[in-house]
């Protein structure tokens, strides 16, 4: 049932979501998607209820119900309903005429909502499933504006090949390729890191994204000239499934899918470029050290990881590196910009 919000009359709502994670953190991540100041905000209530919209408050508790008792019953978060907060942003999320979010993972409601704005998006470029975008203006240590993009409208038929709405993929992180990316750049070396459009870029180091595992194998071969060495330590999938156009209806019952195996990106790159040193990673079950793996890519070295004991996504890793003939390197579970570290040092980077 919907939730019953007491006394309150409700013409039209626009939801706001509120992100101020980790204010003080050290981690660029969580404090570059912070949203605006409360000033700035309560200009932008004020428009809202101008226009006989009712606010829904949902995110982070930045307002105090002392100031959102000010606005009369046009502004209401969890606390001013009475409800669970859970419940109250389920339904704030999912039920309103317009949503305004800032970076996070509430984001992804915009895909509810009749009209959605996204609001304080950085860096420049990222993609995320909104009608207009409002880029946050970065300041150099001049105090001069980086950018000056306003509103951007976003074409939700772009490009539907790389952002399907339902995929078959893994939860890989990129963190252990980012991490050997920036441990190399810091030796000196001239890298070029390739990684996923989702991922944000490396700043003062040369960047290509892909979306698919064959714009990735393109991206790869169009930098091999004067290339000494390749890390693979993308998760590729091992299977592809074709796309079906449209929307695939639960009406037509059970459904098959017929999985196709996936070209071995590194094993064709060391197959065109053989002088080039190659090290592929291997995520396995188990922490069998995968020689026949190792012949079958025909690649120079194998970086093995058990996805039992550190899971896709975790800070943490544990490896074994492995020639054709025998273990080189073990390690015990470490940071991944440790894991970094210990795979250049045992290779002679």
């Amino acid at each position: 049932d919907k939730l019953i919000l007491k006394s309150i009359n409700l013409n039209k709502v626009c939801t706001i979501y509120l992100r101020s994670k980790s204010i003080n953190s050290v981690d660029a991540s969580n404090v570059s998607r912070n949203g605006s100041s409360k000033k700035e905000y309560i200009r932008s209530f004020k428009y809202l209820v101008k226009k006989n919209f009712t606010i829904f408050l949902v995110g982070d508790d930045i307002f105090s119900q002392k100031e959102i008792i000010k606005f009369k019953k046009k502004i209401i978060d969890y606390k001013f309903a009475g409800e669970e907060k859970d419940l109250f942003q389920i339904y704030a999320l999912t039920s309103n005429h317009a949503f305004i979010s800032e970076p996070g993972g509430a984001q992804f409601f915009a895909l509810y909502s009749k009209k959605s704005i996204g609001i304080n998006y950085f860096p420049i470029g990222y993609k995320p499933t909104f009608d207009f975008i409002k880029y946050k203006t970065g300041i150099n240590n001049k105090k001069k504006p980086i950018s000056q993009k306003n509103k951007i409208k976003i074409n939700f038929d772009y490009d539907i090949a790389k952002y399907s709405y339902k995929i078959i993929s893994n939860k890989s992180s990129g963190k252990q390729g980012r991490a050997l990316a920036i441990e190399l750049n810091s030796k000196g070396y001239e890298v070029i890191y390739i990684h996923s459009s989702l991922i944000q870029p490396i700043p003062g180091i040369k960047n290509k994204t892909f979306n698919t595992s064959e714009e990735l194998f393109i991206a790869i071969s169009s930098v091999m000239k004067d290339t000494i060495s390749v890390f693979m330590t993308a998760a590729v999938s091992d299977f592809i499934v074709n796309k079906t156009d449209g929307k695939i209806s639960r009406l037509n019952g059970k459904l098959n899918l017929e999985l196709t195996p996936n070209k071995d990106i590194i094993a064709s790159i060391k197959s065109q470029f053989p002088d080039v040193e190659c090290i592929a990673f291997s995520a396995q079950v188990n922490d069998d050290l995968n020689f026949d793996k190792i012949k079958s890519k025909n690649v120079d070295y194998l970086v093995i990881n058990n996805i039992l004991i550190n899971d896709f996504g975790s800070d943490n890793n544990k490896i074994a590196i492995i020639n054709h003939d025998e273990l080189i390197y073990k390690s015990d579970t470490l940071s991944k910009n440790e894991i970094a570290q210990a795979i250049l040092l045992n290779l002679n980077y």
